[in-house]
């Protein structure tokens, strides 16, 4: 019983802890979408995600509390309390002492039916370790990698959820196969929470049911597990029959990713292939580098004397329980592989996410430790380095990111689009880029309803999803105004800056700017582009409008264009800081707005308004050497 009221309380705890701190707005990123698709704007981008889609869709009209984002975010930190419950569960079972003579645990997490471990109610020698199990779940809660996931609208929370779930069940497996006891229920169980994470993010739960599927292997009853599987399989499959709502959902509109009422489409859909880029194209660095990495970053996120405990708890697993700590071990692989194979942006929260696999199998490999050294160290000292391990990282990790993972008062996101958005001229036709500023705008359109005047259309008309065609045919559908562009990108597959041209005649076309690269002939500057993509629109036919550019050049209007891009800036930091809502995913935001203007002016020949761009970009990022750099030479320009 005391395991079950500890594990009570972790989750509970947890669950408030996450509550107090998270935001009663939408977040930055694919928050925002999965904000205003669980109000019913559809699917989300690659892979669908429809498990979370339902769940949010069920809160956001279920809940009589806040607004469609609170309900999503109420969600997201109930999963994070059952991800710290989990995580403390794994502890306790990776940490049972086989050698005290067989037994299970059960679902309070105490220890039964074997050698004088712990009796019903909690008590004898094996309490302490519980304990041990729940300080490490506690500290593992604090570890920005689920604090981040657990207060804002994304998949990662229920994905660890279920991912950490599977392990335990293949554990149980495990062990009912070694006691030549029935596995059936286990792996059925296993299979349909694998089924689930499919549809939920496929490629995090593929690995983990990989793992667990070797695992079971390696055991005595493997041969039990392999005539379970047929069976297992029509459980897995009946989870990752939710994948439908992608097809139907789809067939009232909504088709921005593809149309997945067709097999191509859903296809496409279900691969997320357009996003397949970051392993084939992006940059990476070399797979041992990008473990190296990792691995320091793994104890950013952990607290190094927490990842200390683990990476000895996952050795002690392999000396002493080798089929558990050949999983571990596999676990720990996947998760760090995860993102060595692919682009890696260490400061990205949805990165820290991927690690998350990994990251809870060390953690309860520390959970765990205190059996492991029963006997190794003299006295109470091993209960007492693993405790100070688990409360030193507890602390470590609330001091470190207490400001970061706190958006109880973060208004960043309604904060910007009041300032863009609302800033746009009227009937214009809003054209946005970069994906966090397009969902935004999305969340803020179809859930709020603001500037219900607004044409809005994404730059790339989505030529990356079955090249553009269900959006576009979409598109001229809901706004026949723009049915001209639509016939000109489906007839060309280019930007159609013709029917833009024309369109501008008779209502504003505001762009977000997307100058990636510097197009003027000068050695010394083209070093600072950031690749060849972005708007295809020639600098000089184009005026800075604040929140985008207009489709109109500036000839003969330089001196308002300039008056136009400090008044617009002067406005917007001087509310910013009279709002608190300076976040740091907000910073590094305004810090790739400011770098493209400043590629903009360039392009534009106006080096004291690209200046001007870098030097507030430097205020938010005063290390960054490349806009040093830039800002040095500019300077000598003027």
């Amino acid at each position: 019983m005391t395991g079950r009221i500890i594990g009570l309380a972790l989750f509970l705890g947890a669950s408030l802890f996450y509550w107090v701190h998270t935001g009663q707005e939408t977040f930055w990123l694919d928050s925002a979408e999965f904000n205003a698709v669980a109000s019913g704007a559809g699917i989300p981008h690659p892979p669908g995600t429809p498990l979370y889609v339902l769940l949010c869709s069920l809160v956001a009209r279920a809940l009589p509390i806040g607004n469609v984002a609170l309900r999503v975010h109420l969600l997201n930190c109930l999963l994070g309390g059952l991800c710290a419950f989990l995580v403390y569960r794994l502890a306790v079972k990776l940490g049972r002492d086989h050698s005290t003579g067989g037994g299970s645990v059960g679902a309070d997490g105490d220890h039964s039916a074997g050698g004088g471990s712990v009796g019903a109610d909690g008590s004898g020698k094996n309490w302490l370790g519980t304990v041990v199990a729940a300080v490490v779940a506690a500290a593992f809660a604090l570890s920005p990698a689920i604090w981040f996931q657990s207060i804002r609208a994304e998949v990662y929370a229920l994905n660890t959820a279920l991912t950490t779930g599977m392990v335990l069940l293949a554990l149980e497996a495990g062990e009912r196969g070694s006691s030549a006891r029935p596995l059936r229920g286990p792996l059925a169980l296993l299979a349909l929470l694998g089924g689930l994470g499919l549809a939920n993010h496929h490629f995090l739960t593929a690995l983990t049911g990989a793992c667990c599927l070797v695992y079971l292997l390696v055991k005595p009853a493997r041969t039990a597990v392999l005539r379970s599987l047929p069976v297992a399989s029509l459980f897995g499959l009946a989870g990752f029959v939710t994948y439908l709502y992608l097809p139907l959902r789809s067939m009232d509109g909504w088709k921005m990713w593809g149309d997945p009422t067709t097999m191509a489409g859903f296809k496409s859909l279900l691969s997320a292939e357009a996003f397949h880029i970051s392993v084939t194209e992006m940059p990476r660095a070399p797979f041992l580098v990008a473990w190296f990495m990792i691995l320091e970053k793994w104890i950013d996120l952990l607290g190094f004397p927490l990842f200390l405990a683990g990476i000895a708890g996952l050795c002690f697993l392999l000396a002493r329980k080798r089929a558990e700590g050949l999983l571990v071990a596999l676990l720990v692989f996947a998760g760090g592989a995860s993102k060595a194979i692919m682009y890696l942006d260490l400061d990205n929260p949805d990165d820290h996410a991927y690690f998350l696999v990994g990251l809870t199998a060390l953690a309860a490999a520390a959970g765990g430790l205190l059996p492991q050294l029963r006997g190794r160290l003299p006295g109470r000292l091993g209960p007492v380095i693993v405790l100070l391990a688990g409360v030193a990282s507890a602390g470590l990790l609330f001091a470190a990111n207490r400001s970061t993972c706190d958006l109880s008062g973060f208004t960043g996101p309604t904060f910007l689009n009041r300032h863009f958005q609302g800033r746009v001229p009227p009937d214009a036709l809003l054209m946005p880029s970069y994906y966090p500023v397009h969902f935004n705008h999305l969340f803020f359109r179809e859930v709020e309803k603001r500037r219900p005047d607004l044409l809005y259309a994404h730059q790339s008309l989505y030529s990356r999803f079955q090249e553009g065609i269900p959006y576009c045919r979409e598109l001229a559908e809901k706004a026949p105004d723009l049915a001209p562009l639509v016939q000109e990108y489906l007839a060309s597959r280019r930007f159609p800056l013709r029917s833009l041209k024309e369109l501008s005649a008779t209502r504003d076309v505001l762009l977000e700017n997307d100058s990636m690269r510097v197009t003027v002939q000068d050695e010394n500057l083209s070093r600072f582009s950031l690749g060849d993509s972005g708007l295809p629109v020639d600098a000089r036919e184009l005026t800075f409008e604040g929140p985008g550019v207009l489709l109109s050049p500036a000839v003969g209007r330089e001196a308002q264009e300039t008056a136009a891009q400090r008044t617009f800036w002067t406005g917007f930091y001087r509310d910013l800081e009279g709002s608190g809502a300076l976040h740091p995913e907000l910073s590094k935001l305004l810090v790739w707005f400011h770098y493209r203007n400043a590629l903009l002016f360039v392009n534009k020949r106006v080096p004291r308004n690209a200046l001007l761009e870098v030097r507030m970009a430097r205020r938010l990022e005063p290390d960054e050497q490349r806009l040093l750099d830039l800002e040095r030479l500019l300077e000598k320009t003027l």
